[in-house]
């Protein structure tokens, strides 16, 4: 098992509470299912005269990240259209599209449709926003938080415009603040929601990036994780001023101090904060969980691992440290050596995980079975997502541009029932 330093005195008082809970095991995504339960209206015979002036119109559903319900009204029953997205990020074109055949009421509405062909395969209002293409190996993740414009428009099937519609989408709104902590010397960004209450206690989030290092990816997700009402801080370990260049011998102090900061503010529950990592950043959130379970809420492992993983690119030096010594870890992700396992029968709380079956990266589904079923022989709390067709990345709170490879929409139907996930493990605000 990974070196373990003191701890003191475990509080069980959590694990206790739980223990009436029933194990929850792996709940899968799939295109086809979605599909297989959503019903379009298409109409028979020759079409119809359109129903009025066409119009696009995408409204506030209320849903997480500034989700919109879009529609097409006004077309003619019958008639084959073509609804196109486009916009521009980091200077470069990213397009999608999907032709629908227009039903008995003349209208396109994406949470109800299926298109006959294009870039997505199921019924999803944003859609058109998760399946933008482009040059996506130039595309960086915080490229789509910054503000941009998306515009929406329905051609017919030989290509004549009937009518367009401008969507401003800004991450930020008003909706979150953001700001570093200046009692911590290290990169930092603490992202509350601007109803944030210090008289009401909550969950928070330590939140941690991959093998990018640096503090941005990590920012992205805490700035998703206050749209949803939990304070979170997100914590750079490497990339920053002061700190390694490389993950190698990267020194975990910060995310230990980063808890307790945290358990230390007004309006969080110290006994509810968790720990996040994508990546990389996802074995050091479930070795925090488990190294350290009278200050941390269980972990929330995305397209991670449960043992530790030496260090990158060339896997000739540990990964981190902690007190000085090197964790223990592993070259082989396929049979890692008993060392480098993380103690997850140790963790008092959730345990969340995530995958994708067209991860590049790694196969983080199979690092994902082999943690489900250390966790299910440990008897902790686990919930896993598979997302099928869904890339490295999917777990970003974000409904911009696709950023490797996935299969067409897989991206965002596997990110909505990540997030699903994550709100029912940590509770309500």
């Amino acid at each position: 098992m990974t070196a373990m330093p003191p701890t003191g005195t475990r509080t069980r008082a959590r694990r206790a509470a739980r223990s009436a809970r029933r194990l929850r095991s792996v709940a899968v995504v799939t295109s086809a299912l979605l599909v297989a339960l959503t019903a379009t209206g298409c109409s028979t015979g020759a079409p119809a005269a359109p129903s009025g002036p066409v119009a696009i119109t995408a409204e506030p559903n209320g849903g997480p990240f500034d989700e919109l319900d879009i529609r097409v009204t006004g077309l003619a029953p019958g008639s084959e259209v073509v609804l196109r997205a486009t916009t521009t990020l980091d200077n470069l074109p990213y397009r999608s599209a999907a032709a629908f055949t227009v039903g008995d009421d003349g209208t396109i509405d994406l949470a109800r449709d299926l298109p006959t062909d294009g870039a997505w395969t199921a019924p999803d209002p944003m859609a058109p926003f998760f399946t933008l293409g482009g040059r996506s190996d130039h595309f960086g993740v915080a490229a789509a938080y910054e503000p941009h414009d998306v515009e929406l428009a329905v051609e017919t099937a030989s290509g004549d415009r009937l009518a367009s519609t401008s969507v401003s989408r800004a991450v930020l709104g008003d909706e979150v603040e953001v700001s570093a902590v200046e009692a911590l010397d290290f990169p930092t960004a603490f992202a509350v929601p601007t109803d944030f209450d210090p008289a009401t206690p909550r969950p928070a989030l330590l939140v941690l990036g991959g093998s990018e290092g640096g503090v941005v990816g990590a920012t992205a997700v805490a700035i998703g994780f206050a749209r949803l009402g939990y304070p979170a801080l997100a914590v750079g370990l490497f990339k920053g001023a002061g700190q390694p260049e490389l993950l190698a011998e990267v020194p975990l102090e910060p995310a230990v101090a980063g808890i307790e900061w945290l358990r230390t503010q007004p309006g969080i529950d110290p006994e509810r904060v968790t720990a996040f990592g994508a990546s990389r950043g996802g074995e050091v959130a479930v070795w925090l969980a488990a190294t350290f379970p009278e200050l941390v809420d269980g972990a929330i492992d995305a397209v991670g691992a449960s043992e530790i993983h030496c260090s990158v690119p060339l896997g000739d030096r540990p990964a981190w440290t902690y007190g000085g010594t090197p964790l223990p870890c592993t070259n082989n992700a396929e049979r890692p050596e008993f060392g480098s396992l993380i103690d997850l029968a140790a963790i008092d709380g959730p345990l969340v995980l995530a995958c994708g079956t067209a991860d590049r990266v790694w196969d983080s589904c199979a690092l994902q079975a082999r943690t489900v079923k250390r966790a299910e022989k440990a008897g902790i709390e686990v919930s896993s997502v598979t997302g099928e067709g869904a890339s490295h990345t999917f777990t970003y709170p974000t409904d911009g541009p696709a950023v490797a490879d996935a299969e067409a929409g897989a991206d965002g139907i596997a990110r909505r029932a990540f997030w699903a996930a994550v709100v029912e493990a940590l509770g309500a605000v």
